[in-house]
């Protein structure tokens, strides 16, 4: 993950990724901050916290409503934004606490650098797993709740 070994996120990965560039695709749940601001006993929470919510929550099929460019200057990336659910709300509720962000939730997946959108932009994008990234080490697990 490069620039990105030394943080922490929650966040919810695709079952298909060929809309995009990056080496994981992924919507951020919580940017939980930098490795060096926690105790590993942190991570070991963190990590039943993410089991807890592949355990609680079902897969989940996002509508995409539109192409945005997000990021300042020369740090601009192209991000499909998605349309929020229940069930997303809900999952995000159950993280906020350890959100270390400066910028308010809001659903989308980066596709790549500014003109890496293509002209097969998805309608809806299904999430099936949850994962926890300390650094360079993911810590990934499927959502298993079913839907009733």
């Amino acid at each position: 993950m490069g620039e990105y070994s030394e943080s922490i996120m929650v966040a919810l990965l695709p079952t298909s990724s060929y809309w995009t560039t990056l080496e994981l695709p992924h919507m951020t749940l919580v940017y939980v901050g930098q490795i060096s601001d926690f105790k590993p006993s942190h991570k070991n929470a963190l990590t039943k916290m993410v089991m807890r919510l592949a355990a609680d929550f079902p897969v989940m099929t996002l509508d995409v409503m539109g192409r945005s460019i997000f990021g300042k200057d020369h740090e601009q990336v192209d991000v499909f934004r998605l349309r929020p659910t229940m069930d997303l709300s809900e999952m995000h509720d159950r993280v906020i606490t350890w959100n270390a962000s400066q910028y308010q939730f809001n659903p989308h997946v980066t596709v790549g650098k500014v003109g890496s959108i293509n002209k097969l932009t998805p309608k809806q994008i299904t999430f099936d797993r949850v994962v926890l990234s300390w650094g360079d080490s993911n810590s990934i697990f499927d959502l298993q709740r079913q839907r009733l």
